[in-house]
């Protein structure tokens, strides 16, 4: 999923002109961050949770699929690694992680 979405902000800066001439430095900048990155595949589990967001969640008429499955895969780590951070900008998925009283980083705001 992750591949996916960076992909999809590559798609988006290609068409900014200002971005346009970086497009194949970014590529490169991807691949680099990619190979720092444990990916793994979306489990049935992750999927299930996904669903219980969706259904449960206070802001469920907001979240969309991906944002939810981003989100239960943000938890399968947080039951293992407690001190994991979620590094978003997206309100909605700030929103969600402040409902289950979960650490959020926020670029946008705290950079």
């Amino acid at each position: 999923l992750l591949r996916l979405e960076i992909q999809s902000i590559i798609r988006r800066l290609s068409k900014d002109q200002s971005f346009h001439d970086d497009i194949d430095f970014l590529e490169y900048l991807a691949s680099i961050l990619l190979k720092q990155i444990i990916v793994k595949p979306i489990s049935d589990n992750v999927l299930t949770e996904a669903i219980t967001i969706l259904k449960n969640s206070n802001i469920s008429s907001r979240l969309r699929s991906l944002d939810a499955i981003h989100f239960s895969t943000f938890l399968s780590y947080v039951n293992t690694l407690p001190k994991t951070i979620l590094i978003s900008s997206d309100a909605s998925l700030i929103q969600l992680a402040d409902e289950y009283k979960l650490n959020v980083f926020n670029p946008e705001v705290e950079v």
